[in-house]
């Protein structure tokens, strides 16, 4: 989507061949490459590296984002996006396999261990508060394995129909366009600088 967008050329780098093999080729390069291994020529390479919904799934991400950092080029910007909330936790990110989500104190404190000072963040996804403290709520009262995974990720993320995802992209595009700035949301987007 970002090559389609703009002139960059996007190199997807990943530990999961599966998902590699998903991502639809682009002018960048896909790799199979674990960001520890720090590969020497791949050391200060890139402008800027975007990892969306990536540290949540991380235990040590203060370790991981130093590892990132090892191939950002020096005053290059890192691209965050995280589920916000630590009080929206719930046996879907068990499921997911998130370790934690985000408050911006919370996300700014960790990523400013690894040498990051924030530029920009936002919360988004305020519309869809009520519905994640009741998707919660619902999976507590299931009962469910959450080791299992599959059913609570299709019930907790999965619109129920055309209906809902119609109502739930109209919520969406009224918050994006209306409010700029909210002052809670599902998700955080942060933008940081390499020290």
């Amino acid at each position: 989507m970002l090559e389609a967008a703009t002139s960059w050329n996007v190199d997807g780098m990943d530990l999961n061949a599966g998902a590699l093999f998903h991502s639809a080729p682009g002018r960048g390069r896909t790799a199979l490459y674990n960001i520890h291994d720090r590969a020497p020529d791949l050391a200060a390479k890139y402008d800027a590296i975007i990892l969306f919904d990536v540290i949540e799934h991380i235990e040590d991400p203060v370790s991981f984002m130093s590892s990132a950092l090892y191939h950002l080029k020096p005053g290059g910007h890192v691209f965050i996006n995280v589920p916000a909330l630590q009080s929206l936790y719930s046996k879907f990110d068990v499921a997911v396999g998130h370790c934690r989500r985000y408050s911006k104190a919370t996300l700014e404190s960790e990523l400013a261990k690894a040498g990051i000072r924030k530029v920009d963040d936002r919360y988004w996804g305020l519309t869809m508060l009520p519905l994640l403290a009741l998707r919660k709520l619902w999976l507590s009262l299931r009962g469910e394995n959450p080791g299992t995974g599959t059913t609570v990720v299709q019930r907790g993320l999965v619109p129920p129909g055309k209906l809902a995802d119609a109502v739930l992209t109209a919520m969406m595009q009224f918050e994006t366009s209306v409010i700029a700035n909210p002052p809670l949301g599902t998700s955080l987007l942060y933008v940081g600088q390499a020290g």
